[in-house]
């Protein structure tokens, strides 16, 4: 089955890395399954799918590795600064999925949906948490990259109704 493939396969690319898309490996994929919600590679490929429901090019998948990074203070390669500057000027761009590897937890994920055309943000988290501290660094990252927007933006946010994990 999935969580028992062979040593041997682990990295068998399962999603190929092209513009847009995540390198997803048979390593990745085990990180899944009872108990353990996958690594940060795992969450992006499963974000680029659902994204590319939406149109192309119309919602922006941020990096679970630069969003800890947000989380941290750390500051990133001047590359990195200019691909979301460029980004962040693409108007089509509406949507942008923040995922969030919240630390000292056994791999709990939250995402921060961003939507900057009408400044709303909506917060997902099985484990019934508020977000609060995480949007502190989205907000600041969201308005650091757009143009219009700034600290005294007022953004509708919302809690998404989302199943609670175990139970």
């Amino acid at each position: 089955g999935l969580w028992s493939a062979r040593e041997a396969r682990d990295g068998e690319v399962v999603q190929e890395s092209e513009e847009g898309l995540s390198e997803v490996t048979v390593r990745d994929l085990k990180t899944a399954g009872p108990g353990r919600l996958g690594n940060d590679m795992l969450v992006q490929g499963l974000l680029t799918l659902a994204a590319a429901q939406h149109g192309d090019g119309e919602v922006r998948i941020m990096n679970p590795m630069r969003v800890t990074q947000m989380r941290t203070g750390a500051t990133p390669p001047p590359r990195t600064t200019r691909v979301e500057q460029r980004a962040g000027a693409a108007h089509r761009v509406c949507k942008w999925l923040y995922p969030v590897n919240i630390p000292g937890t056994p791999g709990h994920w939250t995402l921060w949906v961003v939507d900057r055309d009408v400044e709303t943000a909506t917060y997902y988290d099985s484990a019934g948490g508020d977000g609060q501290g995480e949007w502190e660094y989205v907000r600041k990252h969201i308005t650091s990259i757009t143009e219009g927007l700034n600290e005294e933006t007022e953004w509708t946010i919302t809690r998404a109704a989302t199943p609670r994990q175990g139970g």
